[in-house]
């Protein structure tokens, strides 16, 4: 069903509804109806309609299946409601047994309280099931369904044996309590597929309608305590439907969780109102909400209440001038305590959102959570991005901005990339601004203040987490400011001797850099590892080492004696495993925590072949054998700026972090593919080689090629040189024609099973998405065939190549149209549907993911504005680090910058509201995939593949 695909089961309701009403309906136009009313949550609509149309005359036998759909839709809602009498109505018409509609006979013989039916009906859906888990593959969707269905008869059965049970009703009561423990831990390992989980609720709530009429004459309590149960799953509902994006639903169902005396049901009632557009309305039923949870509460209960023993232990102490102070905690955010403060937060989120107090009120609003719970990361964080986004004095927010994100690392690391980012770069400003001759003497005594913050910091928080923003720390190494740098080099002396391993391999590139001043704040450290100068040195010999024109190999015992004999070194070896800091998954090991697995590789030799690749820079390739026996290929790249791929790596990083963050991208499996870069110098590095993964280019052509399809670029750029007819025309009419999409056979040969074949196809489409919007941000162009590698165990995308960003593609001789790579046999990969469907909508989500997180992406690009790229500059030869920038390089570096940012505004003006998401997206797809533009791209980009 077309709505059903989009979504948009609102419009589809009113669609369907009228071809009701204009007497022009069909059982489809029912069905359809029917369906968009149970996705709604409009389930008494929903049955009304199922018996309206099975009374109509529309129902000639060819439409034999959507009669038994109908029926099917009809019992699912009778039984969820609890209207017994309609679904035995439903279930003495002729149906399907199928393991569905027994499932509703099996209740209705529940609520009459005829076991012995329901013994029968259960050998029945055993035999069915177990047939399919007989036929069904062991990894396909068919055999999880039927796991999942085989968890409910578990259910059943056991609560159907309570009821058998002839006991008094407190014993009853404990029997039900444990099972309920037991459906709780069992509900979670399927959250993320709604389906299943709407089912698994529905079915358990059902149950416990009918366990509660059973105990309505026997005891009232235990009737309002299954009351209050049924509540709570309804509200569990509540949560997965908004979060499945059915918030019409959700509302519905979060009403009905407050008729059956959810205290905080009014949360989820807020939250569906908020995600429909109302927002004024979410805002009054949450300040509604809290206010009668106020007027309910004692003294002792309300939001004065510092809750459980756990939620009092000490996350960080900020003794203000003394010290600061890191440990181990555990607070338990999903408590009964939390939920007002919670509720309370959103408030102050939303009321932000829409402006509709003075900023003073809505500080006060945060800052009063913050006081109550201390140790709460995200309400310390939010305060601080409060903070960070008000206007007026500097001192007026600078200094509570840096004092919250300080706070909130201290609490926790789900912020941590947020909170780091940000605050660094208000420090680090802050002391350039502080140098002023102009500054005001408050302003002065305002930076000490926040220096001194800083330098506690410095010495508090774990090594860990400023290991993780090094490249930041470092691209600021040489700040005008002295007591900026005292501070840099607290830091940086803590992350040396704690991770010197990790550490020396940052610090290689600043070694090398052509400013004396940047060099010497780091020599120190390097002088204490002998053998990190002496392998620089040598691979930099490697990639200055003149090859002959035809070379593939060369031999390192021959070549390059001094490098064969670097055996057994301390230095671990640059993969991206080794070097990316991992977070603690909690804060009980938050000052304790170690950040790297044990015993990391190091190079233990080198092995004699050095492979030498074709390319145009003709990298080498060098194989290092590990500690661990095992050999790991890096890329000694020369005549690039490997700085950039490293910034964007780590930019990569943080972004993979937010699509993990966000519940849709989530849901869709939203990620980014990221390896080790490592610069040794301004002019080479190293660089992890993907495992597993071939060329696009080499993919198709090879496809070609089997086919005796000849891909001769220079010939059909004669063609499109031409002009008779017009460029645009020959692309579509004589070129494309020549070379029909074929890119869907890969997938097919790569993955025969049928499951691995869809899973890779989707991954492949996400994966696009996810660059697409990504690559569109930062400017990324040189997408030809070469730097976009496949992977061929899973079908999903690793972009490589990072020197053409910033919108570099163009100022080409011959520039580059396309915001990405989007061909013929791109779109081919996708399936039927094309760029429609799970492309588009991937492309939707990620770009909302990097527009709501616009300042802390501008942050991490910052280190490009303060470290700017030589390249930048006319009067400059190649390189990096610099600490002496000219005018021409800063000025580049804001324009760009200014450009990026302008993207993460939709591409619009700050002073103006930017375009629905979906337009800017539906633009970008549009200019990728125009003839015009394709035809007009240079020709070794293959545009026409």
């Amino acid at each position: 069903m077309f709505h059903d695909a989009l979504g948009d089961w609102a419009d589809g309701e009113t669609w369907f509804g009228a071809k009701k009403a204009s007497n022009s309906d069909t059982l489809d136009h029912w069905l359809g109806l029917v369906q968009c009313q149970q996705r709604l949550g409009k389930l008494d609509e929903a049955l009304k309609n199922v018996f309206e149309a099975l009374g109509k005359d529309i129902l000639p036998d060819r439409d034999s299946g959507c009669v038994n759909e109908l029926q099917a839709l009809g019992i699912a809602a009778a039984w969820r409601l609890g209207k017994w009498n309609h679904l035995r109505k439903l279930l003495e018409l002729s149906h399907v047994k199928n393991p569905d509609t027994l499932l509703g006979s099996m209740l209705l013989a529940m609520s009459e309280k005829h076991y012995e039916e329901i013994d029968k009906l259960l050998v029945q859906i055993w035999d069915q099931l177990l047939s399919v888990v007989a036929t069904a593959s062991a990894m396909s969707q068919r055999m999880y369904n039927t796991i999942v269905q085989l968890s409910l008869l578990h259910d059943v059965e056991a609560v159907v044996k309570t009821l058998r049970t002839d006991m008094p009703a407190d014993k009853c009561k404990v029997q039900l309590e444990q099972l309920l423990r037991v459906w709780d831990s069992r509900i979670r390992p399927v959250a993320t597929s709604f389906d299943h989980c709407d089912l698994i609720l529905a079915l358990h709530c059902s149950m416990l309608r009918i366990i509660e009429s059973t105990f309505v004459a026997q005891n009232e309590a235990e009737s309002l305590w299954l009351v209050r149960e049924q509540g709570r799953l309804v509200l569990q509902a509540a949560k997965a439907l908004r979060k499945a994006r059915r918030f019409h639903a959700a509302m519905l169902a979060a009403l009905d969780a407050e008729r059956l005396e959810q205290q905080f049901a009014f949360v989820e009632h807020a939250k569906a109102c908020w995600a429909l557009g109302e927002r004024h309305e979410a805002i009054a039923v949450l300040e509604s909400g809290i206010g009668s949870h106020d007027a309910a509460s004692d003294s002792s209960s309300a939001l004065g209440s510092s809750g459980p023993a756990a939620d009092r232990a000490p996350a960080s102490q900020d003794c203000g001038a003394d010290v600061i102070v890191v440990q181990n905690f555990v607070l338990d955010t999903k408590s009964k305590a939390f939920r007002p403060v919670k509720a309370r937060l959103l408030l102050a989120r939303w009321v932000e959102i829409v402006g509709t107090k003075p900023s003073q009120d809505i500080l006060a609003m945060y800052t009063g959570i913050t006081e109550q719970k201390p140790q709460w990361e995200k309400a310390c964080f939010h305060t601080a991005r409060f903070c960070d986004r008000m206007t007026g004095p500097i001192k007026a927010y600078l200094e509570l901005a840096i004092e919250y994100y300080s706070k909130a690392l201290c609490c926790g690391t789900k912020f941590f990339h947020q909170s780091m980012q940000r605050m660094l770069s208000l420090w680090l400003g802050f002391g350039v601004a502080a140098q002023e001759s102009s500054i005001s003497k408050e302003l002065a005594t305002c930076f000490d203040a926040v220096n001194n913050r800083m330098l506690k910091l410095a010495k508090a928080l774990p090594a860990y987490q400023f290991l993780a923003a090094l490249p930041q720390l470092l691209s600021r190494i040489d700040h005008t400011n002295a007591k900026v740098r005292m501070v840099m080099d607290v830091i940086l002396t803590r992350v040396f001797c704690a991770y010197p391993k990790q550490t020396i391999w940052h610090l290689m590139p600043v070694k090398s850099c052509s400013v004396k001043s940047r060099a010497d704040h780091i020599s120190k450290f390097l002088s204490k590892i002998k053998e990190a100068d002496k392998l620089s040195d040598e691979l930099e010999k490697l990639w200055k080492f003149p090859i002959r024109a035809r070379a593939c190999t060369m031999s390192l015992c021959n070549d390059f004696k001094a490098l064969d004999g670097m055996t057994n070194l301390e230095m671990i070896i640059p993969l991206q495993s080794s070097m990316t800091v991992i977070m603690p998954a909690s804060t009980e090991t938050l000052a304790s925590h170690n950040p790297f697995p044990r015993d990391l590789p190091t190079i233990a030799s080198f092995c004699d072949q050095i492979e030498v690749m074709q390319s145009l820079q003709r990298p080498c390739k060098i194989t290092i054998k590990g500690s661990d026996s095992r050999d790991y290929n890096m890329l000694c790249k020369a005549g690039d700026d490997l700085n950039i791929d490293s910034r964007m790596m780590l930019f990569f990083s943080v972004i993979k972090k937010l699509l993990s963050r966000d519940p849709d991208a989530q849901k869709r499996g939203l990620h980014i593919g990221t390896y080790a870069v490592t610069p040794l110098n301004e002019e080479c590095g190293l660089i992890e080689c993907v495992r597993d993964t071939v060329g696009l280019r080499d993919i198709l052509l090879k496809l070609y090629k089997a086919k005796n399809i000849a891909v001769d670029p220079k010939s059909i750029k004669k063609d499109l040189e031409r002009n008779i007819p017009s460029r645009e025309e020959t692309f579509i009419l004589e070129i494309l024609p020549k070379f029909p999409p074929i890119f869907h056979e890969w997938f097919a040969e790569k993955f025969p099973e049928p499951q691995q074949w869809l899973s890779s196809r989707q991954l492949f489409s996400r994966t696009t998405a996810v660059m697409s919007m990504v690559g569109h941000i930062v400017g990324l162009g040189d997408r030809h065939g070469g730097n976009i590698l496949l992977d061929t165990q899973t079908g999903a995308i690793q972009h490589i190549d990072f020197n053409c960003i910033f919108e570099k593609g163009h100022h080409l001789r011959i520039p580059e149209r396309v915001p990405f790579r989007l061909t013929q046999n791109m779109v081919d990969a996708f399936g039927l549907g094309g760029v429609e469907g799970t492309f588009r909508a991937s492309c939707e989500v990620t770009l909302r993911v990097l527009q709501d997180n616009r300042d802390l992406l501008m942050s991490v690009l910052d280190m490009f504005k303060h470290d700017p790229l030589r390249e930048w500059s006319s009067s400059r030869g190649r390189g990096v680090l610099c600490s002496v920038h000219t005018r021409e390089e800063q000025e580049k570096a804001n324009r760009v910058l200014q450009v990026v940012d302008w993207k993460l505004h939709g591409d619009v003006d700050n002073a103006k509201e930017p375009p629905p998401i979906k337009e800017q997206v539906d633009r970008l797809i549009s200019e990728a995939t125009s003839a015009t533009n394709l035809s007009r791209m240079y020709i070794g980009w293959i545009p026409f593949l």
